[in-house]
């Protein structure tokens, strides 16, 4: 997968074996080429993760040599047609040479030229008709985006609410109540609490200002049990029993806002601009 906390679940979700191999892309590159995976500078944006991060492997002179029989690639709209080139060709060739690829294109918020059509005929091609995460109500609302309709078993869930904000002040107002209303009222683990932004500055700033006394954390804090929050983009491919999606963007991207919205498992609440108001039930 192309995410850090994604590789970092699905680690946690496998039986360790010598000879299974699991992280992200880039990291795992590096490590099985025995180089150390560079630190990217202050000012890195989407070149530098996409292109020159792969340029610096491919100046080492020191070759990835491990072969594998089956590679199998999670999120595979993030990966860039020359990414999964660049797998295929560490199938071993006298391996069963499978390599599986799991891919929602209707969230490919990076943009990096994926297509299934770009696979070739010799890939099989599985349609997931079911969603198997969502409550009916949370299912139901992610179907014009390009979701699918909840499995006949899964509950029908709370309503989804939409809280309308304008500021970042108002924002952190409505997140400690939001809050409250998810640990106090409702007894809900802060561990099992997703908040998600649209950008940066927001989810700086939520982790800084610990909206209603709640210490709202990265990723890599979430074994402390609190809260995880990050942006969207990061956390895509994850989810958590109740998301609360905040964002001062009334122009947030439909495939964004289809990502960070699917999250939810049973309760999903959402703090944004009234132009926002249009795609929630009222």
């Amino acid at each position: 997968c192309y995410n850090e906390p994604i590789a970092d679940w699905i680690k946690e979700s496998v039986i360790s074996h010598e000879l299974l191999t699991v992280g992200s892309f880039q990291k795992t590159l590096f490590n099985l080429a025995g180089l150390d995976t560079p630190i990217p500078p202050d000012n890195a944006d989407s070149h530098w993760w996409e292109n020159t991060i792969f340029e610096v492997l491919h100046q080492e002179s020191n070759p990835i040599q491990q072969k594998f029989d089956t590679i199998i690639i999670d999120e595979g709209q993030d990966f860039s047609p020359e990414w999964i080139v660049m797998l295929e060709s560490m199938l071993d060739a006298n391996g069963p040479k499978k390599l599986f690829l799991i891919a929602d294109p209707d969230q490919m918020i990076f943009e990096r030229g994926f297509s299934s059509h770009l696979l070739g005929p010799d890939f099989v091609r599985i349609d997931l008709a079911l969603n198997c995460r969502n409550t009916h109500r949370i299912a139901d609302l992610i179907l014009p985006y390009g979701g699918k309709p909840a499995v006949s078993s899964a509950l029908d869930g709370e309503k989804v609410k939409f809280f309308e904000i304008e500021t970042e002040d108002e924002a952190l107002t409505e997140i400690a109540e939001r809050l409250d209303e998810l640990v106090i009222k409702k007894s809900l683990e802060p561990r099992n609490i997703l908040l998600l932004t649209a950008h940066t500055k927001l989810r700086d700033l939520i982790r800084d200002q610990h909206p209603g006394g709640y210490a709202c954390q990265a990723w890599e804090n979430r074994y402390e049990g609190e809260i995880v929050c990050e942006t969207i983009s990061r956390i895509k491919g994850l989810e958590r029993h109740a998301v609360i999606l905040a964002t001062t963007d009334s122009s947030i991207d439909q495939k964004l806002l289809y990502v960070g919205i699917s999250r939810a498992i049973s309760s999903l609440a959402v703090i944004g601009p009234k132009e926002l108001k249009l795609h929630f039930p009222q």
